[in-house]
């Protein structure tokens, strides 16, 4: 890709990349890249001339370390070049203005960030001085210590060369939203460092050694305002944080953490950790799946088993009746499939935990003939565009979705978000629980689209 230096003589502006991804018809696709080549290289240049030209930096270097991400949604077809021009010139300067507004609100100029991340071992050695260079540059220095402190090595040797006040006056203006409380620890001083490279200096974290040593209730709030960020931040599939992941393998971390998240935050953690090359071991929580839009079954589940009889009130008959129910509902999902293993889904949806998967059971002919006819009905027991889908589209479309699936501490299933989830909008019952009356907690479910 070249840069926008070849593409503007003036050295006023530089691009180091620019990627555009289009998801398109089979069938359009040779059509559109050739629009798209004749677009790229002509309009595309004079347009991000327009934009970085308008966008007023005070007269400072602006340094945009990491890419912007615009989404300019569905374009359609027979517009698509004016109107794909017109997303991207107006949320490109919107998203310019944007990070330019944020950068004269810091009080830490951007040449400090540069200078603090090569010196900033360089306070630890001058130890003796910082009171002197907190007087002289606060901010400078702060930076300084807070990027020494991110390894537990330079936290300790700051806490063994400070009083307690004064390190209390660190960590105040590192977490400056928090009143610090209890004793203090290089873990704490750790704690807050993160927090301020990762809030006040937007740096890439290395890998995190942190101690699994019992956390007090003040650093119990920072790393929860850790967490908090990185999400709310990075919560998109782009979300990449080597260390946060790392912190949240850890045990006691987890277990304080897990409880405030949402789903959304949740979801996006273990699914990190589902790729990561670490994760791959037995003890792995999160487990792929190949049917999780099955959840959006659940309201009918209760009618459908009584018909079949095997609910008496609110509880299967006895274990039988359960495994049954289970193979109905993987049926729902692929009445074709020739190998009719339990998936963990429906095993779960029906109240089975156990570790070792029990033998699929077969379904009588009877039963294949009911839940057929009930699959046939069920687009008209639907409302709005629902009603002109065919069973084989709900299949394809939603039950037949990928998610992942966890039962650690609280049972949550995420579901692959997929363009079709637009008709969510029309079905009539919660689509981020499964609540059923066998079940002895819901099923938290997040669907990536609508999160």
């Amino acid at each position: 890709m070249r840069s926008l230096g070849e593409i503007i003589p003036q050295q006023k502006y530089t691009i180091d990349k620019v990627r555009i991804s289009l998801s398109l018809p089979t069938n359009d696709a040779d059509r559109f890249s050739r629009r798209c080549s004749q677009l790229f290289h002509t309009e595309l240049k004079r347009l991000l001339e327009r934009v970085l030209s308008r966008i007023d930096t005070g007269g400072q270097t602006l340094r945009v370390t990491r890419p912007l991400i615009i989404d300019l949604g569905k374009i359609p077809a027979g517009t698509f070049e004016p109107t794909f021009c017109q997303q991207l010139e107006r949320q490109l300067t919107r998203t310019l203005q944007q990070l330019v507004s944020k950068y004269e609100n810091e009080d830490l100029s951007e040449q400090s960030r540069f200078d603090f991340v090569v010196e900033s071992s360089e306070v630890l050695r001058n130890i003796e001085k910082l009171n002197e260079l907190l007087r002289i540059n606060p901010q400078l220095t702060l930076a300084k210590l807070a990027q020494a402190c991110l390894e537990y090595r330079g936290a300790n040797q700051l806490y063994r060369s400070l009083s307690p006040s004064k390190l209390k006056e660190i960590c105040q203006k590192w977490v400056s939203e928090l009143e610090v409380t209890g004793n203090l620890t290089p873990t704490t001083l750790q704690l807050c460092a993160i927090h301020y490279c990762q809030e006040r200096l937007k740096l890439e974290l290395p890998e995190l050694d942190i101690t699994d040593s019992p956390y007090s209730a003040y650093e119990k709030q920072i790393l929860l305002k850790v967490f908090n960020n990185a999400l709310d931040t990075k919560g998109n599939k782009h979300f990449k944080a080597n260390w946060l992941i790392k912190l949240w393998q850890r045990d006691p971390v987890r277990e304080y953490i897990q409880p405030q998240l949402s789903g959304r935050q949740f979801a996006l953690l273990n699914k990190e950790m589902l790729n990561s090359a670490g994760n791959k071991a037995k003890d792995e929580p999160w487990e792929s799946i190949s049917n999780a839009g099955l959840s959006l079954l659940w309201p009918f589940l209760p009618s459908l088993f009584r018909q079949l009889g095997l609910l008496k009130d609110k509880a299967f008959l006895n274990r039988e009746t359960q495994l049954k129910a289970a193979s109905c509902i993987s049926w729902l999902c692929e009445p074709q499939a020739e190998k009719r293993d339990y998936s963990p889904l429906p095993l779960l949806m029906c109240g089975i935990t156990e570790a070792v998967p029990p033998e699929p059971m077969a379904l009588e002919e009877e039963t294949l003939s009911f839940l057929d006819n009930w699959l046939k009905g069920l687009p008209e027991a639907l409302q709005g565009k629902w009603q002109k889908l065919s069973p084989e589209d709900i299949q394809q479309w939603f039950l037949q979705r990928p998610g992942f699936l966890t039962t650690v501490q609280q049972p949550v299933l995420t579901v692959t978000s997929d363009s079709f989830d637009v008709l969510l909008q029309d079905w009539p019952w919660p689509v981020n629980i499964i609540a059923l009356p066998w079940l002895e907690q819901p099923i938290k479910v997040v669907w990536g689209s609508l999160e």
